[in-house]
């Protein structure tokens, strides 16, 4: 086994044992999540406050999986898009790949954005 796939198969592990999840397009998909903080950005006309959260999730569902997604091909959750965790929702704003395997979104609460 891989490295790669070694970390794709903590990363369900994590997901099993913490059971978090969020929801996109009509479906719920499981994540790693980070606790929401307020940070801030520097933006035109100077720093705004910015909820900031962080979710990670695999690209690609396995065989234990409710059912299956394949986001391999860039599909998935993108930037400008949204997304709801914890009864909350959430804009995208950036999503950076894991080598394949998983994705890490950084996300903001928009009630908080200019």
């Amino acid at each position: 086994m891989s490295f790669l796939d070694e970390i794709a198969r903590d990363f369900r592990t994590m997901e099993g044992e913490l059971k978090t999840t969020f929801a996109w397009q009509g479906s719920t998909y499981p994540c790693l999540a980070t606790d929401p903080g307020i940070g801030s950005d520097l933006d035109v006309g100077g720093h705004h406050p910015d909820a900031d959260l962080l979710l990670a999730w695999r690209l690609k569902s396995d065989p234990s999986d409710n059912f299956n997604w394949d986001w391999t091909d860039g599909s998935g959750p993108r930037a400008e898009q949204y997304l709801t965790f914890n009864g909350r929702v959430w804009e995208i704003l950036q999503v950076s790949d894991l080598h394949g395997k998983a994705a890490v979104a950084s996300l903001a609460d928009p009630s908080r954005r200019p």
